[in-house]
């Protein structure tokens, strides 16, 4: 049985941001589809912004059911968002079926930093041979972030040819957290 905490960490979860309840609790709410500026659930409940960005009504066949404030959690975010990073690092590493050097880390650490770059892996590395797929570029739909990411993760792999600072210049403060990471991990620096 899901609970209300799990129930609002699942909201929190698609929204990137963190709820607090202000009356009431959430219900049991799931299959959320958005329209407009009002979420709606396959159980008849919904979710509107009616001072957005900060409060939302949480409804009930569209009658008001429940008050929501949103804010940023910021620090709740990172933890969530590195804690994910991990196990799809970790998954990734368990993929391979020879000795894991810390260039594979390295690359292994950039592709698992995004959901999306970990989807398309398989795509972008060949695990049965264990190599990198160096024309993955223009078969793999990636944004500019990730081409950046995986360029860099490629110079660490095997030496690609890339322009550092190129790199550093357009990556987000995540995207640096997570390159200097990367850069760490290749060269065995704590």
């Amino acid at each position: 049985m899901r609970t209300p905490r799990k129930i609002i960490n699942e909201i929190e979860d698609y929204f990137n941001k963190s709820f607090e309840e202000i009356n009431g609790i959430f219900y049991d709410i799931a299959g959320m589809d958005y329209t407009g500026n009002e979420y709606y659930f396959s159980d008849g409940f919904s979710l509107a912004e009616f001072d957005a960005p900060s409060f939302y009504m949480l409804k009930k066949d569209g009658k008001a059911f429940r008050t929501v404030r949103v804010f940023k959690d910021e620090e709740r975010i990172k933890k969530r968002k590195e804690k994910a990073h991990r196990e799809r690092f970790t998954k990734l590493l368990a993929r391979v079926d020879t000795d894991i050097d810390n260039e594979r880390k390295a690359l292994f650490w950039l592709l698992s930093s995004h959901t999306d770059l970990y989807n398309k892996a398989k795509e972008i590395y060949d695990f049965e041979s264990n190599m990198i797929r160096i024309d993955c570029f223009d078969k793999v739909g990636l944004s500019g972030s990730q081409q950046t990411m995986l360029k860099l993760g490629f110079s660490l792999y095997n030496n690609y040819d890339v322009n550092i600072s190129d790199c550093f210049n357009l990556l987000d403060e995540y995207n640096f957290e997570v390159a200097i990471e990367s850069i760490r991990i290749r060269y065995n620096k704590k």
